[in-house]
């Protein structure tokens, strides 16, 4: 396709020394799993929306919960049982159902208004408080997390926030401290080595997927994991030409208009200026499809039926799916959501600031759990990638090659810039090109 194209990554990853390989019986990882809540495609391209403009007047509703993946975990003592939205994009663990006066083990922790960040989505009032949670078959005391006390954001779910913790909202306030979140707390109370976590959302088609903190398992993907380094930005921001967030909590992917336009036009997606989705028949769902996301290395191909998604509320009187990219102008960030989450198999390494990626191994039955360790190089079985990615659009030129029945591109346009890229999971994309089998 014509753009093929690329962020800047300026961190330079060291040679792979010894992989720390940690094979045992029991090994220190808690699983936890996570269930999709299938909502119709309407709910989940509002929520996305509203996560990331403060503009009050959007005529989305704030409060609906999306079709994105949750745990279920228990609050207090007694527990009371809660769900929540996993998201990689936020640190702080919040919610809204919570109720502080039933626990005889809840403590105050401080006061006033918090900013509980969701990327740059509207502010919630609560307070931070600190618990006894119960999650995935592990007690943690005194772990503290948010209560949203003004219904804006989430009021029927809460979230498990699982990023860097200098994003936590407390650190906005006077006098703000960084406080571990739930990775950090698992750590600390020895049930795994490292902060550090791996996802596995299965296709479509099912609905269950699973966490492992501390740990990976190989049996849920195909090849090798390749290493690639976070873009970590300041609260500040950068503006790039391409930098895209892994985020469980988006429903959808959103990539630059210029990346996205051929592909596009292959797959006959139309386009409408009103709802601002893109629609296509249903049965592309059927064609033998990719669509191939590369970081220089690896390349994470992406089934077409991933991205052809039922349409549920929405009317459109010539197509009757959404096609699950949109460009990123709506969210004013480029994002790569559970459309494409769901054939990646990621490890997010908070310790060192890497994610590692292989191609997901859909519905897979076995489990084959490996123990992540401490330090450098610690994701087991996991390759560094040697050369991270350095192309910056200047000129527009394009060329492109048929071979058979596979189509491929390179390009160097001068491709619109987001408007910020987020401080949280971010990497640098090479390029998503539409291959036919």
């Amino acid at each position: 396709m014509r753009n093929a194209l690329a962020i800047l990554a300026t961190l330079v990853i060291p040679t792979l020394g010894n992989l720390n390989l940690h094979q045992r019986d029991r090994p220190a990882v808690v699983s936890l799993d996570i269930k999709r809540n299938d909502v119709a495609v309407s709910s989940s391209v509002a929520q996305d929306r509203a996560r990331r403009k403060r503009d009050k007047t959007t005529s989305v509703a704030l409060d609906t919960d999306g079709s994105l993946y949750y745990c279920n975990i228990t609050l207090g003592t007694p527990g009371q049982p809660l769900r929540l939205a996993i998201d990689t994009s936020s640190a702080d663990t919040s919610y809204g159902t919570y109720k502080a006066n039933e626990s005889s083990t809840y403590s105050f922790m401080s006061r006033g208004f918090l900013t509980i960040g969701y990327l740059q989505a509207g502010d919630a009032e609560g307070d931070y408080a600190a618990d006894t949670l119960s999650i995935g078959g592990a007690s943690l005391e005194n772990f503290q997390f948010g209560i949203n006390e003004d219904g804006l954001v989430y009021n029927t779910a809460g979230r498990l926030g699982l990023s860097y913790t200098y994003t936590e909202g407390q650190t906005s306030e006077p006098n703000g401290i960084i406080y571990p979140n739930l990775p950090l707390v698992m750590v600390n109370s020895g049930l795994i080595q490292s902060a550090a976590f791996s996802i596995w959302l299965n296709d479509l088609d099912t609905n269950e997927g699973s966490i492992l903190f501390g740990g990976v398992d190989t049996d849920k993907y195909h090849g090798t994991l390749q290493t690639i380094p976070n873009l970590q930005i300041n609260n500040d921001g950068v503006t790039l030409p391409i930098g895209v967030v892994l985020d469980t909590a988006s429903s959808m992917t959103y990539l630059p208009n210029e990346m996205i336009f051929d592909i596009y036009n292959e797959l006959g997606v139309a386009w409408n200026h009103t709802q601002e989705i893109g629609f296509l028949p249903c049965t592309m769902a059927e064609k033998h499809m990719n669509i191939s996301f590369t970081f220089t290395s690896p390349t994470i191909n992406v089934g077409i039926k991933e991205f052809v998604l039922d349409k549920g509320d929405y009317n459109s009187s010539k197509y009757g799916c959404i096609f699950g990219i949109l460009p990123s102008n709506i969210t004013a960030e480029n994002i790569l959501g559970d459309t494409f989450l769901r054939s990646a198999y990621v490890v997010y390494d908070i310790a060192n600031g890497e994610v590692s990626l292989a191609n997901t191994n859909f519905n897979s039955t076995t489990s084959n759990i490996l123990e992540i360790g401490i330090g450098r190089n610690a994701v087991p079985g996991a390759t560094a990638v040697s050369d991270t990615v350095t192309v910056w659009p200047t000129t527009t030129s394009t060329s492109r090659t048929h071979t058979a029945n596979v189509a491929t591109t390179t390009s160097n346009p001068a491709i619109a810039r987001a408007t910020s890229i987020s401080q949280h999971m971010a990497l640098g994309l090479a390029g998503a090109a539409l291959l036919a089998l």
